[in-house]
């Protein structure tokens, strides 16, 4: 249950109203080669949406291409060879086998597994694409996706990232999301959810930094602090 602060606008209901205050900028929104597309709802979607899925109702979305695609696939076509390499490794010496027998099969199979993953990573996985609802927001990849909930995150950060610059970083128990702000301030409507819910988040406690107060225009002090 998202406790109410004095100060703060109370938090959307399942249709999103009240809507929350405009969110200020940070960074700027991401433009030109980045692509970025945003959508909004209707409450006609929201509903169909939320059936779909059994999730809150989708408001606010917004996707760009992945400016760090690159590092993204190199990243992915290491954790795909390297365990190749080291079963090969562990059966040549085990076994005693021909060291070219294995050496051949470890090309092959390894070659397969680079090529899946600059594929996959270049074609699949080029995107960030974030969904908000009314109290949540969620990162979708083709794998599935990572959903926080705003108004109750145990951390809030603000974080360098190469090649995505200043990024926040929103926790909850074991999940996490490391999003752009750049990415998020693509769609002013998101980043106002996401902003109301970090305020509130804050407010109730969650752990932060000056730096990331400063950046974000959030007060010293919680509301409840300053009554």
């Amino acid at each position: 249950m998202t406790s109410m602060f004095p100060g703060l606008t109370p938090p959307p209901d399942a249709h999103g109203e009240p809507r929350p205050p405009a969110a200020p900028r940070v960074t700027g929104p991401w433009r030109g080669r980045y692509g970025v597309n945003s959508g909004h709802f209707a409450a006609a979607d929201e509903r169909w949406v939320a059936r779909m899925t059994g999730k809150d109702r989708l408001l606010e979305t917004v996707f760009a291409r992945r400016p760090d695609r690159w590092r993204y696939s190199a990243k992915a076509a290491f954790v795909c060879v390297v365990p190749v390499a080291v079963v090969m490794l562990i059966l040549m010496v085990v076994q005693g086998a021909p060291r070219e027998a294995y050496v051949i099969l470890g090309e092959v199979v390894a070659g397969g597994w680079l090529l899946y993953a600059l594929i996959h990573g270049l074609f699949h996985d080029r995107h960030i694409a974030l969904e908000a609802g009314p109290r949540t927001l969620a990162e979708v990849d083709v794998s599935g996706s990572i959903e926080v909930p705003l108004f109750e995150l145990d951390a809030v950060r603000v974080v360098n990232r190469a090649r995505l610059g200043l990024c926040l970083r929103l926790a909850k128990s074991n999940s996490s999301l490391v999003v752009p702000l750049g990415l998020l301030e693509g769609n002013q409507r998101l980043w106002d959810l996401v902003y109301h819910g970090v305020r509130h988040s804050v407010a109730a406690g969650a752990e932060t930094d000056e730096r990331t107060r400063r950046l974000l225009g959030l007060s010293g002090k919680t509301p409840a602090e300053q009554s």
